[in-house]
């Protein structure tokens, strides 16, 4: 057990394990429910390590592609009402965040960690932002961002 990618392993299944709790917790039972899950969360994550173990940065962005037509077909072939597209972002994003553990399994985490509560937090932020923010403050908000994020970083520094 002194390889330290045992370790990184690990990071990569936790981080599956996590983001695929809180899927399961939300997508439903019965024939209408989503397609991915606890397991397939988990997978995904030990592919994307195993993907960077095996060949690198090349055949993790191989292996993200195929998993992002696997989630297309599923998402077409499910023919749902459900316009949203969270979860087959998230399982996506689970593989390079199973990759990515392979080289900063701390950061790695944290990112998992940070995605878990946005999508267990869906109900609370949708709330916020249709009952508490107003449309003034919305748009102020997006005036100090564009000032801060774009037009900021274009002016000299002296």
């Amino acid at each position: 057990m002194d390889d330290p990618r045992i370790v990184d392993l690990g990071a990569a299944l936790a981080i599956g394990l996590l983001i695929g709790a809180e899927r399961e917790r939300s997508k439903g039972t019965g024939p209408g429910r989503a397609t991915a899950g606890l397991r397939t969360f988990a997978v995904a994550s030990l592919t994307g390590a195993v993907a960077f173990l095996a060949g690198g940065t090349l055949l993790l962005a191989v292996t993200t592609a195929g998993a992002a037509v696997l989630v297309a077909s599923a998402y077409w072939r499910s023919g749902s009402d459900d316009p949203g597209l969270t979860t087959e972002v998230v399982l996506i994003l689970t593989v390079l965040l199973g990759g990515f553990a392979m080289q900063e399994p701390q950061l790695a985490g944290g990112l998992a960690v940070v995605v878990t509560i946005l999508l267990f937090a869906k109900a609370r932020l949708h709330g916020f932002v249709r009952s508490v923010v107003s449309t003034d403050e919305l748009n102020d908000a997006l005036i100090l961002a564009a000032a801060t994020l774009v037009i900021l970083p274009l002016l000299p520094d002296r």
